[in-house]
């Protein structure tokens, strides 16, 4: 786990940036009453008169299953689809059901929430303007069962926001929003979520991301992911999202986004990050199986070890910066890097004082194929740590045909490129070595300068 540096944040009552809120800014579906002062008077004495009668009341005011919330007005019958009724004074605000059990659409308005379970194949709807109160240790999951969805589109005047209930609130108030692998026709949209982050109990493993997905949602889209006390997106190994785009990240205390090495493919375009030091986690653990493409994103991406299947081909588009704590390992695989003059692929060290031999190579094992590199700059490499067991300290290891252009190596502990054959000296030489220990080349175990 990396941490980044512990940011408090600042006092704001939840209240008072409701109220603040719905005079400035349409963020929230408030109540505002354009009934007339008769109109007010008489739906009051109507109400005043259905609570007094037997069996009347709030619609779902204590439930704990729905699938049963009773439509307005608390009479027997029910819609298709029963909507929990909620308030648009927050103080006043219902609390979501710990079972939902048939599907039921919430808001807008404020709900509050406690530790709810959707399941049974039904689809949980948060609709527009709907403000979900987290109260302390609270998550909302989705479960692996009979298909159970989430649907929570907001629009960019009106999103949903899940937040902590608490007056003073923290990272870490709350736990998380947790989608199973069985709920692929989940969605977010327009969904902005604060504050939590703290371990998981929904997920029996401990996992803390304000946001867990395992499953292949349809979308998350347009989310905002801040505050939280761990991370703030975490993407399973199952977690082929379909479409992750224009999502937004600012003061989470570990990396905004952890992801699983299979999956580092499906984070698409238009991603944004408030702070200097954010970075994108691979998950250590598992690999890359399958063919794609690695997209640039604003912040760098923090590998440990991470291997790639025999078989696969892999693209690293221009401008992917790598922070490096140990070893790729493109095992009989393609990894091919297509940097630019303008936007070189970086291989750097993840240490905040870097220092040559900080991380061990990117490494070409048992490879019979030809890897293109171009416009790449390998520093601060050469440990040898997972660089095959003769641990050779190097920044690349890669095999005498690979194609390596216009790249740079610069402050290695070792020597730059290692190779089992012939070192291809009149082109490699063409690349830029600037404080290489050990020199450009080890060919076949012996070192081997540039003429």
């Amino acid at each position: 786990m990396n941490m980044k540096l512990s940011r408090r944040a600042p006092f704001r009552s939840v209240a008072s940036w409701i109220t603040n809120s719905c005079l400035a800014l349409p963020l929230l579906a408030c109540a505002v009453d354009s009934r007339t002062p008769g109109e007010a008077e008489r739906e009051g004495e109507e109400r005043e008169r259905d609570e007094n009668e037997p069996g009347q009341g709030a619609a779902g005011a204590g439930a704990e299953t729905a699938g049963g919330a009773l439509s307005p007005g608390g009479g027997s019958e029910r819609p298709s689809t029963p909507v929990l009724v909620s308030s648009g004074d927050c103080q006043d605000a219902a609390l979501l059901p710990a079972q939902i059990t048939a599907d039921l659409t919430v808001g807008p308005g404020c709900v509050r929430a406690q530790r709810t379970e959707v399941y049974g194949g039904a689809t949980l709807t948060i609709q527009p303007g709907t403000t979900v109160l987290m109260e302390p240790g609270a998550f909302l999951e989705v479960l692996n069962d009979m298909g159970a969805q989430l649907v929570a589109k907001g629009t960019a005047d009106q999103p949903i926001l899940f937040t902590s209930a608490s007056e003073d609130p923290l990272p870490g108030d709350w736990q998380c929003l947790r989608i199973d692998d069985g709920a692929s026709a989940s969605e977010l949209e327009h969904v902005i979520m604060q504050y939590g982050g703290a371990a998981c109990a929904a997920t029996g493993a401990g996992h803390a991301a304000i946001l867990d997905v395992e499953a292949p949602l349809r979308a998350i889209r347009e989310v905002t992911v801040t505050d939280s006390s761990t991370y703030g997106i975490r993407l399973s190994r199952s977690a082929a999202v379909r479409d992750f785009s224009n999502n937004h990240f600012a003061r989470n205390q570990e990396a905004s986004i952890q992801v699983a090495a299979a999956q580092v493919f499906v984070l698409g375009a238009g991603n944004t990050f408030e702070d200097a030091d954010d970075f994108i986690e691979v998950e250590e653990g598992g690999g890359i199986g399958s063919n794609g493409r690695w997209r640039k994103q604003s912040v760098p991406f923090r590998v440990q070890n991470l291997g790639i299947s025999p078989g696969t081909d892999v693209t690293v588009e221009a401008g992917v910066r790598f922070q490096m704590l140990g070893t790729i390992d493109a095992f009989n695989a393609n990894f091919n890097i297509e940097g630019t003059e303008a936007e070189p692929v970086v291989f750097t060290s993840a240490q905040q004082d870097p220092q040559p031999g900080d991380w061990g190579c990117l490494l070409y094992s048992y490879s019979d194929v030809t890897p293109r590199i171009s416009h790449a700059i390998f520093e601060y490499a050469g440990s040898g740590r997972g660089c095959l067991g003769s641990s050779t300290k190097a920044a690349l290891m890669a095999p005498n045909s690979a194609n390596i252009t216009n790249s740079i190596f610069r402050y290695i502990d070792g020597v730059g490129i290692s190779t089992r054959g012939d070192c291809n000296v009149a082109d490699w030489c063409q690349n830029e070595f600037i404080e290489v220990a050990g020199g450009p080349f080890l060919c076949e175990s012996t070192p081997t300068a540039c003429p």
